[in-house]
């Protein structure tokens, strides 16, 4: 990526840091997480994503898209970035999937795409359409909300601070909890090897932590 970094395409580094492969087995991107939980009248009608990126992959972006230097992205700017850095990964579901019962829906469609600065860190935000109605007959509705890439490219985590926020109606009653799935892991290195990068040791193996919703009305 260092070489004339002007006349390395973007989307081509994007392409190539999220294409799978064991031979790695730490990740090269790091995204700390978000969610926000919408309602309406009938229950769950989607939720807001925000993404906060490591500082090598804001540099990239601030250098290929942020075109008068200032820190601040203008709507065209957006545009730009939505259409060179984000709306590939419709190839990879936006690294969402939501379950629900025993059906797991992976994402095809988000809206409402802008990017932000924010303590000298890129961020992407979103809205994920998904109504999940909530019964009248007090029966509590479940499902939960995996951000992840298992790829493993991307670390994605959930930020310390503020994961979760759910703006509904008083008639609602949502409880919830970040849980690592420990029926789901995702097996990077079948040879059982380890890595150690930032004073974090990776394994071969993860389990991805999900977020676990109860709604009830």
């Amino acid at each position: 990526m260092k070489l004339e970094k002007r006349h390395l395409p973007l989307f081509l580094f994007v392409f190539t840091l999220l294409m799978p492969c064991a031979l790695f087995a730490h990740p090269h991107m790091f995204i700390d997480s978000k969610t926000t939980l919408e309602f309406d009248e009938a229950g769950v009608k989607g939720f807001w994503v925000e993404w906060l990126f490591d500082q090598f992959f804001t540099a990239q972006i601030l250098l290929d898209y942020d075109r008068n230097m200032d820190k601040n992205f203008s709507a065209d700017e957006i545009s730009a970035i939505e259409a060179g850095a984000f709306s590939n990964l419709a190839n990879y579901h936006y690294f969402i999937s939501v379950t629900t019962g025993e059906a797991q829906v992976d994402i095809k469609k988000v809206s409402n795409f802008s990017a932000f600065m924010k303590d000298d860190r890129l961020g992407y935000t979103f809205f994920v359409p998904m109504a999940i109605p909530t019964n009248n007959d007090k029966k509590p509705v479940k499902f939960r909300i995996s951000i992840f890439d298992d790829t493993f490219f991307c670390d994605i985590a959930w930020m310390e601070k503020d994961s979760v926020i759910v703006r509904a109606p008083g008639v609602f009653s949502v409880d919830w909890k970040i849980l690592r799935n420990k029926n789901a892991p995702i097996i990077y290195d079948p040879t059982g090897g380890t890595a150690r990068r930032d004073g974090v040791n990776y394994s071969g193996t993860v389990y991805p932590e999900e977020l676990y919703i109860e709604v009830s009305k």
